[in-house]
Formats: structure tokens, sequence, C-alpha cells
């Protein structure tokens, strides 16, 4: 822990033995990877995902059957009852004795150890039914035809002005060849791509969404509304979309949160290739990225359709 903070502090207030301290710190965390890997226990649990899956499929529309791949039905952060993310799940600050003494983990008040790992369980979860619904004959064609009635009728009612559905007929291609690499190893690269144009289509639904929620306040220029400006938990307007737990925890594993920039970062390892590795390059990734363009697109569709209820009423 102690080598940990001074690494932190060194690079805050970026010294130049930083760039030092960085290849020790890699050096120690591939020592305490291998040594966890040789010496480590393992803790593991089942959890009946083929079961869930199959309870999702007895849905009666197709419409509820998509929504429940990333959302419950529980209490929002407003209080009211309805579909809640997942991912909406509130930090309850220092919980375990490892939250108090410190690990090889940056955190913060909020990305506990503790809170940290409940976002890696939710993510697994989620992955794992995605994956799940690739592999099932009638789900998959299913959920690539939600994609693109969902994104459909929101550009209708947001008078967007980027063709949000017209990505899906390449993103079906990607993620085929990406359940393909599973029996071909020579395919892992293809993953790439697929990761990479999922980080890009989250950005620009989220972007679409920005847009539309400022239209009548002021003037949006598109190069300007960066991925990082989007998931400020904080200040962004999207938080009235998403609530602050909800895009806290996209805007964590996509990206850096907080001073400490605490983050799986995944958006910019995958653009400067920095911390990832071949291995990563698989279709357990890339339902991974999958998991929160499904969970991002349901949260904007239902956030439409509140709407129009507003208005119909």
């Amino acid at each position: 822990a102690t080598f940990r903070q001074v690494y932190d502090f060194v690079i805050q207030i970026q010294h130049p033995k930083g760039n030092r301290f960085r290849r020790y710190y890699q050096q120690m965390q591939e020592r305490v990877s291998k040594y966890l890997q040789e010496h480590g226990k393992k803790v593991s649990y089942s959890i009946p995902i083929g079961k869930i899956v199959q309870q999702i499929k007895t849905l009666p529309s197709k419409e509820k059957r998509m929504i429940r791949l990333s959302h419950d039905v529980g209490q929002r952060e407003d209080g009211s009852i309805g579909y809640k993310s997942r991912l909406s799940i509130p930090s309850r600050g220092k919980q375990s004795l490892i939250d108090f003494i410190g690990s090889n983990i940056p955190s913060d008040e909020y990305f506990t150890y503790t809170h940290q790992t409940e976002l890696d369980g939710v993510l697994s979860f989620g992955s794992a039914i995605i994956s799940m619904v690739w592999h099932d004959e009638t789900l998959f064609p299913e959920l690539i035809q939600w994609y693109v009635d969902a994104l459909t009728n929101i550009e209708k009612h947001t008078t967007c002005s980027e063709k949000l559905a017209d990505d899906i007929q390449m993103l079906d291609i990607m993620l085929q060849l990406a359940l393909e690499s599973e029996k071909n190893e020579n395919l892992r690269p293809v993953c790439y791509g697929a990761l990479m144009f999922l980080c890009a289509m989250m950005e620009k639904l989220l972007r679409a969404l920005y847009v539309y929620l400022l239209q009548d306040e002021k003037f949006v220029l598109l190069s300007s509304v960066t991925l990082g400006t989007l998931l400020d938990g904080e200040q962004s307007i999207l938080v009235n979309v998403f609530g602050k737990d909800h895009l806290r925890s996209i805007g964590y594993f996509l990206g850096t949160v907080g001073k400490k920039k605490i983050g799986r970062n995944i958006r910019n390892s995958l653009a400067h290739w920095i911390s990832m590795s071949r291995e990563e390059l698989c279709s357990t990734k890339v339902a991974q990225l999958a998991y929160f363009y499904t969970d991002i697109l349901n949260t904007v569709l239902l956030y439409i359709h509140g709407l129009l209820k507003d208005e119909n009423e």
C-alpha cells in the first residue's frame, strides 16, 4: 500500500521519476499476478445463467425480453419503482477490512475495493447473459433486430441527425466473426475491430442523447463532445437520464473517474493499446462491451418512452 501511495503521488505531481516508478509498478503487478496464480486460492460460485436466459425467453414480448438483459424491476435513484439498470448500484462506502487498510488497486471513498468488486460481479453476470444470448438461435437474431428497432425509435423521437440504426448491420457481422474466434484462434484480431466499434457506437449514442437534451439551450459542437464529458457523473446532463451511480459505473469501466483516475479505462486502453494483451482479444471481452452497449441503449429507450408517456397523459 505504501508503494502505491508513493506511485500515486509522483504520478499526480507529474514528477520525472514517475517514468521509472511506472516500470517498477508494472513489474510489481506482474509479480503479484504470478504469485496469485501459483499460490492464491480461487473463490468461485455458480450462477445459473442458462436458467435465467430461459426465464427471459418466457417473457411475453420482445421489448420485455430485451430490456431484462440489462435491467431489473426495482427502486430507482429517484425513489420510483420501475426498470433499473444493474449498473445503478450505489457505493456503500468502506465496508470490508481491505477497504480500510488498502490494496494494490487504486480506490477512493466511493470506488472502494468492495464497490469495484461488486461492479466486476455485475459485469461478469451481464456479459455471461449476452454471451448466452449470442449462442441461442432465436435470441441472437432477436437481439440484433432489437438494436435496429430501438435505435430507429430513438432517432425518430430525438430528431437525431446521426443514423444510429445503420451501424447494426456492420455490428452483426463483427459479432458473428467474434463468435467464430472461439473456434479459430487466427480470428482473434477481428475481436479488436468489434471492441473498438462498440466503443464508438456507445459514444455515438450518448452524444446523440446529449445533443437532444441541450438542443434548446445551446449549440453543441459535436467534435468537442468527448467521452469524458458525456460520462462525467457530477456535471454531465446525462445524469438526468442515467442517474449518478449508473453514469459513474459506466465511466469507471469505459474511462476513469475522480482525482485518482480510478477505472478500467477500456476505451483508451484499446485505442492506444496500453495495458492490453492479445489474450484479451476474445469473444468474452466483446460480450462485456456489448453488455454496456445494450445497457446504454435500453436506458435511453426507457427514457424516451417515459417522455412519450408523460406527453400522452
